[in-house]
């Protein structure tokens, strides 16, 4: 909605935003994944790694997920009023 409704910067901030928090969290989740064993679990070396790829999967996606819900409610909430034409006759 932002860009139709020429909110052409805060359409870009929002975008770049959403894509650099959906990035950060889709990288640390398959770091994460990556460290665990075959038997689903981090070594003892791995761990701490493991903890901060973890964490920064988590900050990522709710970041992800804020800006996305802002991005939808501020669209909506900010959509200029219909134009009141007259209608026919």
């Amino acid at each position: 909605g932002h860009f139709v409704h020429g909110q052409r910067s805060r359409g870009t901030a929002l975008a770049v935003g959403q894509g650099t928090t959906f990035a950060v969290s889709a990288v640390s989740l398959g770091v994460a994944l990556s460290l665990r064993g075959s038997d689903g679990r981090y070594s003892a070396q791995d761990a701490p790694t493991a903890r901060a790829f973890n964490v920064s999967y988590l900050v990522g996606a709710y970041a992800f997920a804020a800006l996305y819900a802002y991005g939808v409610l501020d669209g909506l909430l900010s959509s200029p009023p219909p134009p009141t034409g007259r209608g026919p006759g």
